[in-house]
């Protein structure tokens, strides 16, 4: 059974953060109202692709989405009570995320405690201090929780290796590190390795590695870093396989962040099934072949891919390079 890596890790992180507001807001706390600020920090923190120059604007981004979520539930919501709670996790919700962006830094927590202890002292009137001793304790749980969840995935027989294609793109190969007795060649056991059936078997733990690789990048500030990874051709032909596949990395973060790579012969056999993974959201790079044929709609068609790699050695290498205005996703591999 497949599961969304990220999808699962985004869970891990919403019930983290309410964790942290039921401890501080005690009786004053509400699921449902903190779920909708919650949604609007992944949304921002996880789903939104910045670059270098955006990347030190993200904290203003967020709060201003947090800003426009809470007049939205305070313009609609006519319950005196309610809106009064509504209020309160709006004023404790910014110091709360400190606490869950900051938590690398565990010198930074005695101050947004200290804050925490008097904004409680004046919102909700509670001037018990062992709550700082209950919440640092949760954020050490989470953390350890946070690192099982990525460390899970971690495997002595298998890890990526990247590979520089462009400025902010890489290629992703699945190595292994498995030890085989003398009497196999590697020729051979790259041949089985490379195989049809062992290839699609080895994507789920490429896309999985791959999925845990984005986390690292987002959670480290890196925002603008792209892959491509491999997609076995076979797998077309195998509806249920491919669905499970494809549900390892079905979150909006991964699939902004990766492309298949699929060569042009395969775009046209599978043409339906691959206009259905565009979508659904999955990007597609598309490795230019004999199959290509350089005419007005053709290369028009390139425009949907969100990499189109070409070799300098294809025969219309410059045909296509001169029409850089049109395809501005032209990766030279």
């Amino acid at each position: 059974m497949s599961y969304s890596v990220m999808n699962n890790y985004l869970k891990l992180i919403k019930n983290n953060i309410n964790e942290y507001m039921k401890i501080i807001l005690d009786n004053k706390y509400n699921k449902s109202i903190c779920d909708e600020f919650i949604d609007v920090y992944i949304s921002v923190f996880y789903y939104d692709s910045y670059n270098l120059e955006r990347k030190n604007k993200q904290k203003n981004e967020i709060n201003k989405n947090i800003n426009e979520i809470y007049n939205k539930l305070i313009s609609s919501n006519f319950n005196v009570d309610k809106s009064k709670i509504i209020d309160i996790i709006y004023d404790f919700f910014e110091d709360v995320l400190n606490l869950e962006t900051l938590y690398k830094n565990e010198k930074e927590y005695e101050k947004i405690l200290e804050k925490l202890y008097n904004l409680r002292k004046e919102k909700i009137h509670k001037e018990d201090e062992e709550f700082k001793a209950k919440l640092i304790e949760k954020i050490k749980e989470n953390l350890v929780k946070r690192k099982e969840f990525l460390e899970k995935y971690e495997s002595k027989e298998f890890y990526i290796q990247k590979k520089k294609k462009d400025t902010h793109l890489y290629n992703i190969e699945l190595k292994y590190n498995i030890k085989f007795p003398m009497i196999y060649s590697e020729k051979a056991i790259n041949k089985v390795f490379n195989s049809d059936i062992i290839s699609e078997d080895k994507l789920f733990i490429e896309y999985m590695l791959i999925s845990i690789q984005i986390i690292n990048d987002i959670e480290n500030g890196i925002y603008n870093q792209n892959y491509l990874v491999e997609f076995t051709e076979s797998l077309f032909e195998k509806k249920q396989k491919i669905s499970r596949l494809l549900y390892v990395i079905d979150n909006q973060a991964i699939q902004d962040r990766l492309s298949f790579v699929i060569d042009y012969k395969n775009f046209i056999k599978y043409k339906d099934e691959i206009y259905n993974f565009i979508k659904s959201g999955f990007k597609i790079a598309i490795n230019l072949d004999e199959n290509f044929e350089f005419d007005a709609v053709e290369l028009k068609r390139l425009t949907i891919f969100s990499y189109v790699l070409i070799d300098s050695n294809f025969e219309y290498y410059q045909d296509v390079l001169k029409n850089k205005n049109i395809l501005e996703n032209i990766i030279e591999i």
